[in-house]
């Protein structure tokens, strides 16, 4: 069962295999996770809670948590569930970006500096108007500039703030930012913030892990767009580049964005996509196996 959002702000649960004719308004919509402008969810499956980013300049950082508790069979998520926003303590609605163009202050938050968090409840999760944010921001919430890409491994969470960071050199936003939350420890920590330049990472959108333990990243900025792998110093490297071209563009370069990168249940094969031209390809290793831990 997967998780999916739409336009209209609502979480859909997904059964593995969908008929052709099942319309999206046949789905049981889940306003209990909340109606605002979904982009990415992460699935912790010893605990069943689903973690839900927020694709707004002034987004929050989620967790639902379903009433049935490991909702691991089609149809329990309908049963609802309690949705709560992330704080970090002793800093009620703290901006997390790290760029003051953006309500932050460069250098407030260090990279590799776990902070402590708690969580408050949303009491108004289907809004006739997109207020869940303010709901969570009144109560103390932190504030992570457009969340994106989330995923789970090895109990942690990740997940991205697209254009949080300093100031780039072409902008008055920042390159991007990874956030790791640790549910055991109840911290979450700033693991890699882009430099103003891009030169190694520019907006980073959607995120996974590979069987080795390093985090890939989709980017979906200007220019040339690639694959960027984090190794275990939290270095970075371009791992795979958009190189199309389009015919339909005079040759142009399509320099559109990777997304959905995900590794296959073997761990063999990663698969990829490129939104211009809608290809999806496939790579495959042999991929190292071995474990990293962010802590």
């Amino acid at each position: 069962m997967g998780i999916a959002s739409i336009s209209s702000k609502i979480a859909f649960a997904c059964t593995g295999v969908v008929s052709r004719r099942l319309t999206p308004p046949s789905l049981p919509t889940k306003t209990a996770m909340g109606r605002f402008s979904h982009e990415a969810v992460a699935v912790d499956p010893k605990t069943g809670y689903i973690y839900e980013t927020e694709d707004r300049g002034d987004s929050c950082f989620y967790r639902f948590v379903p009433a049935v508790g490991l909702a691991n069979a089609p149809g329990q998520l309908a049963k609802g569930g309690t949705l709560y926003a992330l704080v970090i303590k002793d800093k009620p609605t703290l901006n997390t970006s790290n760029n003051s163009n953006i309500g932050g202050a460069e250098g407030l938050i260090p990279i590799g500096q776990p902070l402590p968090v708690e969580w408050v409840q949303i009491e108004d999760v289907d809004p006739v108007q997109d207020t869940v944010r303010k709901e969570a921001q009144s109560k103390g919430a932190a504030i992570f500039y457009r969340g994106e890409g989330a995923w789970y491994d090895n109990n942690l969470i990740y997940f991205i703030s697209t254009q949080g960071g300093p100031p780039a050199v072409d902008s008055t936003y920042g390159n991007g930012q990874v956030w790791i939350y640790n549910p055991r420890e109840e911290t979450i920590t700033l693991f890699v913030e882009a430099s103003p330049s891009g030169e190694l990472l520019d907006e980073p959108d959607n995120i996974t892990v590979a069987p080795f333990g390093d985090l890939f990243l989709c980017e979906d900025g200007g220019g040339e767009q690639f694959v960027v792998g984090v190794n275990q110093k939290g270095e970075l490297y371009q791992f795979a580049r958009n190189a199309i071209v389009r015919p339909d563009r005079n040759g142009e370069p399509d320099n559109s964005e990777f997304a959905g990168a995900c590794f296959s249940p073997d761990g063999d094969t990663l698969f990829v996509n490129t939104q211009g031209v809608g290809i999806t390809y496939c790579i495959w290793g042999p991929w190292p196996r071995q474990y990293r831990k962010f802590r």
